[in-house]
């Protein structure tokens, strides 16, 4: 009698692992919060990471920040006042063009549409001409930007409160495999690592994550 009580509760977990893992207990990706007390259960050990993008209205990162690592970062437009790099002051108020090579740190897209950044660098060009670090690695300066790249940005939780575009989620070959039309809802993304980049009026993360769930 025992061994049935076991077996049955067994049958009733598998069950449950696999309505999560229909659209009925998920978001457009990854498992969420439906079956409390199960999903812990079904996620533990190594996360699958599937190929993604989000394309977002830049007021959806207003005020949030990218913590840097070993990354590299491009970006134009204009510079608000000096850059200081690496011990120094470099008058520069107007069109600028800065790139930076192993930054590690922190940017900011600020409420005022500015990134600011704080960063330590190995090397810094700035409108073409390259400046390297003497015993001051440290880089910083505020633009109001026409582009954005950063390359091989890693962050284990990307959370915007207020999204209107698009999510998509890739096969291994590259095709499309899932869409998400997205307005003006919450997106939370995990264990995410890829690039980001500006257009004119979006921001877009390509890469890879293990979850991405939007709440209306």
């Amino acid at each position: 009698m025992r061994a049935k009580i076991i077996l049955i509760a067994l049958l009733l977990i598998v069950i449950a692992g696999l309505l999560v893992a229909t659209p009925v207990g998920n978001n457009l990706f990854g498992n969420t919060n439906v079956l409390p007390g199960l999903t812990s259960l079904l996620d533990f050990g190594p996360k699958g990471y599937f190929p993604m993008q989000l394309v977002a209205n830049k007021d959806a990162f207003i005020g949030k920040s990218f913590e840097l690592s070993n990354t590299t970062l491009q970006l134009s437009g204009i510079c608000t006042g000096s850059v200081y790099a690496f011990g120094a002051n470099i008058a520069k108020e107007g069109k600028c063009t800065i790139f930076i090579e192993q930054a590690a740190g922190k940017v900011e897209y600020s409420s005022i549409g500015t990134i600011e950044a704080s960063i330590d660098a190995s090397q810094l060009s700035l409108d073409g001409s390259v400046i390297v670090p003497t015993n001051d690695k440290r880089v910083r300066f505020s633009v109001v930007p026409s582009e954005l790249y950063i390359e091989i940005y890693k962050a284990y939780s990307v959370s915007l409160p207020a999204v209107t575009g698009e999510i998509k989620r890739f096969k291994l070959d590259g095709n499309e495999d899932q869409i998400k039309n997205l307005n003006n809802e919450k997106v939370e993304i995990t264990n995410y690592i890829g690039n980001v980049r500006s257009s004119s009026n979006d921001m877009v993360l390509s890469g890879s994550a293990t979850k991405v769930n939007w709440f209306s």
